[in-house]
């Protein structure tokens, strides 16, 4: 059964939405107005009369930020390259958007971020940024059993680059330059050692 009531004794009002029916958990949700608290109710009612209802409360009691932390717990240290995994994890979870509740995560969301993101960080670290969110969603999906839909699905990754072609600074060039003059240094100090005292062993007999 669907009720809605009116929370509040003075302007601006709230509209709190309950359903409740036998053999599923009570649902309750506050709105701004009556009509949005009644359509969700009506809603939510008839998705369980046809057995499609999906109890999402989890989803606001977790946020990005709990999902990727376990994420980096359960699966990462399983995989071989789980060093760079870990550390793309824990830059995600220091974004705005790993404060979200899972419930207010949404593609426009994923868009913004990754939109900042490539502000920040180079094409290729994007992309690999976006690839593990999206497996972390899947994996909670698939694993941990939280009704959760993949955002970053259908989001368009920035293009793979075709490899550096920058300049080497000045100082990479010196430091090039002394490693090439030390490993020469190394490989004629021999010679000239094995000279010196041939010379020295002929002054000596003269």
């Amino acid at each position: 059964m669907a009720t809605v009531r009116k929370r509040g004794n003075t302007r601006p009002f709230s509209w709190e939405a309950q359903v409740r029916m036998r053999g599923w958990p009570a649902q309750t949700k506050t709105f701004p107005t009556k009509a949005d608290a009644e359509q969700w109710a009506s809603e939510r009612e008839a998705e369980m009369r046809r057995g499609t209802f999906v109890d999402t409360s989890s989803l606001r009691a977790t946020t990005v930020h709990d999902l990727l932390a376990r994420y980096l717990r359960d699966v990462t240290p399983s995989k071989k390259g789980w060093e760079p995994e870990a550390y793309r994890l824990k830059a995600m979870m220091r974004s705005p958007m790993a404060k979200l509740t899972l419930d207010r995560l949404s593609t426009p969301v994923v868009v913004e971020w990754r939109d900042g993101r490539f502000k920040e960080v180079t094409g290729d670290t994007v992309r690999r940024e976006m690839n593990l969110l999206s497996s972390g969603f899947t994996e909670a999906r698939t694993e941990w059993a939280v009704p959760l839909t993949n955002p970053v699905k259908g989001v368009r990754r920035p293009k793979q680059s075709e490899g550096r072609s920058r300049r080497p600074t000045w100082s990479e060039l010196r430091r090039l330059l002394r490693e090439l003059s030390e490993q020469r240094l190394q490989r004629v100090a021999p010679p000239i050692s094995r000279f010196a005292s041939h010379c020295r062993k002929n002054v000596a007999h003269a």
